[in-house]
């Protein structure tokens, strides 16, 4: 079975609502980059802009509930695929692969200046 398409992963990440540059940086991923997911997304239906009327430049970007319903469906499936790939691995060790994680994530966001 395919995995998920980027823009999938970007909303099933990005359960929170805000302007499209707020979540460049709260998903790691280049502005430009996170425009062309946007504008993807925002004509297939599983996100949705909400134009202000007294600030045009930062236009918050919403799950709609096309996308709500999609993360929904999909979330099963992903976390029975993350427990099965992390059943080879102890209690302590799955601590310790996470703690590491945690601090190369920390890392990649500071030096992209996030």
């Amino acid at each position: 079975m395919p995995g998920p398409a980027p823009q999938a992963n970007s909303v099933g990440r990005c359960r929170l609502k805000g302007a499209a540059n707020c979540l460049s940086g709260k998903l790691a991923i280049d502005r430009s980059n996170l425009s062309r997911i946007v504008d993807r997304m925002a004509r297939n239906g599983p996100i949705e802009r909400k134009m202000p009327p007294h600030d045009r430049r930062n236009v918050p970007v919403c799950i709609a509930d096309a996308g709500r319903r999609k993360v929904d469906e999909a979330f099963p499936g992903v976390l029975r695929i993350v427990e099965s790939t992390m059943e080879v691995f102890s209690a302590r060790e799955r601590q310790t692969l996470l703690s590491l994680l945690k601090r190369m994530l920390n890392n990649v966001l500071q030096q992209s200046g996030r």
